[in-house]
Parts: structure tokens; C-alpha cells; sequence
């Protein structure tokens, strides 16, 4: 259980300030996506360190209780998927970004992304 803690108040804290910079700097998003397609190395690269971390979670923190710290868990597959999208379905996953930036996609997501950053964090760091 200790490495859900640890786990939980790094994930948390990440998706915190990462919901916040989504939400600050939302017009860095199109930035981004023309340097991901100008720079095809960007999206393998990316796509081999979330493969890294997704495996690195599962294999350390295989957890599947109810509770928070099943979401570090699923975290952790959920970024293996992204990892072998990028990897070896660029087009799909330019597409995804595409949509994503799109609408109220990039607001729901940090959305999402706060919300969970909050709950890991509060119940990681026992504050609740």
C-alpha cells in the first residue's frame, strides 16, 4: 500500500498541474499538434515514454481493490494504450488530438483530469 501512496500523490499532483496548464494554455494545444506532424520523431518518442510509465505502474502497482488506488492502476494501463497508439497508429492518435482540440473536448478532458488530480492527491497525502 505504500506504493499507492507515493504513486497517488505523484499522479495527483501531475494531473493537477497538468489540468491547469491545459486549462491556462489551451491555445499551445494547435502549437502542438503542428509539431507532432512536422515532427513525426516527437510522437514515437512520446508514445515510447507513456508505453515506459504505463508498464512501470502496472508491473509495480498491479492493484485492483475498490478504492482510489485502483485508478493508479488503470492509469497505468490506460497509458500503455496511448503508448502503443502512438507508437504504432500515428494517424489515429493525430487524429484523436485533432478532436480533442476541437470543441469542449480539451476543456472536459482537464476537466477530468483536475477532478481525478484532486481525489489522488486528497486521499494519497490522508487528508480525507
Amino acid at each position: 500500500m505504500t506504493n499507492s501512496f507515493y504513486l497517488g500523490q505523484v499522479i495527483g499532483l501531475y494531473l493537477i498541474v497538468m489540468a491547469v496548464y491545459l486549462f491556462v494554455r489551451r491555445e499551445k494545444m494547435a502549437e502542438l499538434r503542428q509539431n507532432l506532424q512536422h515532427e513525426p520523431v516527437l510522437l514515437v518518442l512520446s508514445g515510447g515514454i507513456a508505453l515506459i510509465l504505463g508498464l512501470l505502474i502496472v508491473l509495480a502497482h498491479n492493484v485492483w481493490v475498490f478504492g482510489w488506488p485502483v485508478i493508479i492502476t488503470l492509469l497505468g494501463y490506460l497509458l500503455i494504450v496511448v503508448g502503443l497508439v502512438r507508437l504504432f497508429f500515428p494517424e489515429k492518435a493525430l487524429a484523436l488530438f485533432d478532436k480533442m482540440n476541437k470543441g469542449p473536448g480539451l476543456v472536459m478532458a482537464a476537466a477530468v483530469m483536475l477532478i481525478l488530480g484532486l481525489w489522488l492527491t486528497i486521499a494519497a497525502f490522508g487528508w480525507v
